[in-house]
């Protein structure tokens, strides 16, 4: 009973060293928990006499050399996770600097138009910078926010149209979207714009996912080629 008292003292010691050495190595308690639970289960189900003193060494052995592999398991486990952790943050910080680039872009397109639009064909998301709802006499660009506002406002003569060369550079019949249209500004006038876009992102069919362009009121133009023809 002496032997079989030490083997199990050497035993639960041997289990609460390695327990702490792989809890400082960062592995998480409920692994730890999973792992030590089914021995001390056994350990007390073992007959408390001498011939138990031979199995108990037998289980210190083999529970010594089911732990390395455990252990280097549970390391390499550890160390993916590690590789997946930097690697979403690295995808993050890129995805950030992305938008902080596409921000800007925007941001240069409306300096230098009277505005910018992007339109996302997956999401049916569509931003319109400030420059664009200004032009349109919009000082509040909640006030035509949702993304039909701009066919709502198109000329009912140059809706079919201009449409018809959006969805074909979608289709990527042309090299790029450029059209002339009639749109309605906030006093309720027709105000002449001149729109250019290109895709940006296809898919594997060729077909456009996303469209970024410029919006330029051409009105005095229009009304200056008008006044030449009378």
């Amino acid at each position: 009973l002496k032997m079989v008292s030490i083997d199990l003292l050497h035993l639960e010691g041997f289990l609460e060293r390695e327990r702490a050495l792989m809890a400082d190595n960062g592995f998480d308690e409920p692994l730890l928990e999973i792992l030590f639970t089914d021995l001390r289960d056994h350990i007390e189900q073992l007959p408390a006499h001498p011939e138990s003193a031979g199995h108990l060494k037998r289980a210190v052995v083999r529970f010594q050399r089911h732990i390395c592999r455990q252990r280097s398991l549970l390391q390499q486990l550890a160390a993916q996770n590690r590789q997946l952790t930097e690697e979403i943050v690295r995808r993050q910080q890129t995805e950030a600097l992305l938008v902080e680039s596409e921000n800007r872009f925007r941001l240069a397109l409306d300096a230098s138009s009277n505005g910018v639009w992007d339109r996302n064909l997956v999401t049916g998301e569509v931003y319109f910078g400030e420059n664009w709802h200004r032009s349109l006499g919009y000082e509040d660009p909640r006030e035509i926010s949702d993304g039909q506002s701009f066919e709502n406002l198109l000329h009912p003569e140059d809706r079919e149209r201009v449409l018809a060369l959006r969805e074909a550079h979608v289709r990527g019949e042309t090299p790029r979207y450029e059209a002339e249209y009639r749109m309605r500004n906030k006093g309720g006038e027709w105000q002449w714009i001149l729109s250019r876009g290109q895709a940006v992102a296809r898919d594997a069919e060729g077909r456009a996912l996303r469209i970024i362009g410029t919006h330029t009121d051409i009105t005095r133009l229009k009304e200056a080629e008008a006044a030449l023809k009378e």
